[in-house]
């Protein structure tokens, strides 16, 4: 499977199945590739948000440089890594 082949899937079935998980659980292929697509993502959702937004390497924090987390779908990855980056006169 592709990226493009995945944003396919996902966009005519994204009203039936509105979560990753459940997409995953009725389509094995979907499951399988977001698996396998990036070996640094730690969720599958981490992988569809990744794919369905055309990043393929991590965000880094702007402070620091440390790899941001990742929060959901909805938000995607944080903007700093830490309250301590965020609150410094770079972050502001």
């Amino acid at each position: 499977m592709t990226d493009n082949e995945f944003i396919k899937i996902y966009n005519e079935n994204k009203h039936i199945y509105n979560k990753i998980p459940c997409l995953c659980n009725h389509i094995p292929d979907v499951n399988l590739f977001l698996i396998s697509r990036f070996n640094d993502s730690h969720t599958k959702v981490e992988s569809a948000y990744r794919i369905l937004h055309n990043i393929k390497q991590k965000p880094i924090c702007p402070v620091c440089g440390k790899i941001l987390p990742f929060v959901s779908m909805q938000i995607g990855y944080r903007t700093f890594c830490c309250n301590e980056c965020k609150n410094t006169e770079k972050g502001k």
